[in-house]
């Protein structure tokens, strides 16, 4: 029997059914979207050898990385090093 997609996501708990419409069930994610990004990134820096400065390196050459872009890392950068100071003096 083949299974399709959602299926396997169901078993996997990635995604729940939550109507079904004739034949078509209808799922949503059970993981949230930050946190699959967050994952699928750390996935990755470990699969290139974990250094998260080559990948900046890597897009800021090119020009990939906007202004912008470049503000809201400095800013999250920021708040993760506010977090980290609390945690240690707290």
């Amino acid at each position: 029997m083949h299974l399709g997609i959602p299926p396997r996501l169901a078993a996997k708990q990635a995604v729940r059914r939550t109507k079904k419409i004739s034949n078509a069930n209808i799922c949503e994610p059970t993981i949230a979207q930050g946190a699959t990004r967050r994952i699928v990134v750390d996935e990755f820096l470990a699969f290139i050898g974990g250094c998260a400065a080559q990948l900046v390196s890597h897009l800021i050459e090119p020009e990939q990385l906007i202004l912008q872009d470049m503000e809201a890392a400095r800013k999250a950068l920021k708040k993760g090093s506010n977090r980290r100071a609390s945690q240690t003096s707290g």
